[in-house]
């Protein structure tokens, strides 16, 4: 008997001790605050998203008659539209050497083909209207050679007709 007491009476204390802890109340509307763990990103107003620059790419294309025709060699560009630039009325100012070369329109895709460029030569890409500052701190990309199309010759000693050995 004095066994059961003692054995009740410590499983009443564990149990009430475990509880304290816990508010089992209810919060009013105004009272009530968010988790601690905080509101979920797709409730935010703000959004996040990395720091990426403008990502300017230069390749220098020659016209070979297969993959690059004449009206397309030179210094072909490519370059991001940035995550908070809208993606209407966007244009672009293209630099080449520090000289204003082209603008592209407003609706234009964020590539173009500068048919006079050679590989010595360092472009630049901004937002339409930036100022001397803003081009200045632009990143310079310097023309890359391109890869070489192989065509479906038969390679040495191989039995598959497309060999691109």
């Amino acid at each position: 008997m004095k066994k059961k007491l003692v054995s009740t009476m410590l499983s009443v204390a564990l149990t009430s001790s475990v509880f304290t802890g816990i508010d089992l109340t209810v919060a009013d509307a105004e009272s009530w605050t968010p988790n601690m763990t905080g509101t979920p990103q797709y409730m935010t107003e703000e959004r996040q998203m990395e720091q990426l620059d403008r990502g300017l790419i230069a390749v220098y294309r020659t016209a070979d008659g297969r993959s690059v025709m004449q009206q397309e060699a030179g210094v072909y560009l490519s370059w991001r539209l940035l995550g908070d630039e809208s993606l209407e009325d966007q244009a672009f100012d293209i630099y080449k050497n520090g000289e204003k070369i082209a603008t592209t329109g407003a609706h234009d895709a964020t590539n173009y083909i500068d048919t006079t460029g050679t590989i010595n030569d360092k472009y630049k890409v901004v937002k339409a209207g930036a100022s001397a500052e803003e081009v200045a701190a632009e990143k310079e990309a310097a023309p890359q050679t391109n890869y070489t199309a192989k065509g479906n010759e038969v390679g040495s000693g191989n039995s598959l007709q497309n060999s691109f050995t």
